[in-house]
């Protein structure tokens, strides 16, 4: 979903955060992923569904980060986070949501990823995150 470019992009986020950084971060949006996911089941709404592709898009840009770049314990780490959220998805019945709304608004999603790796590095550049 992240094009050649924008991976690029993002591999330099990761090394400006780190590793340990952007693990605990890919697990705090794992967490508001599945709330985001709970809440638009409960209660259907353009606005649930906005922040779903916004959560979404969250986590794959620091899913690509730590695929791309981690490594050793950090790498084990986000594995085994990946197989609990994979777990919790379907432990909730999610599952067919994130892969419906996954593929039905996967351009949106694209275009989400790109504003928040562009926002990102923008802060990073001006010292917004030093």
């Amino acid at each position: 979903m992240i094009s050649k470019d924008y991976k690029i992009k993002n591999n330099s986020i990761y090394n400006h955060f780190g590793g340990s950084a952007q693990l605990e971060q890919t697990k705090c949006e794992g967490f508001e992923l599945l709330l985001a996911l709970q809440r638009f089941v409960m209660g259907p709404s353009q606005k649930a569904l906005d922040n779903v592709k916004d959560e979404l898009a969250d986590r794959i840009v620091t899913c690509e980060q730590m695929i791309a770049n981690s490594t050793s314990t950090i790498r084990r780490d986000f594995e085994d986070h990946c197989r609990h959220f994979k777990n919790a998805l379907e432990g909730h019945g999610l599952h067919h949501h994130f892969n419906y709304i996954l593929e039905v608004h996967r351009d949106d999603i694209k275009g989400k990823i790109k504003q928040k790796i562009d926002r990102t590095l923008e802060r990073i550049q001006s010292g917004y995150y030093d």
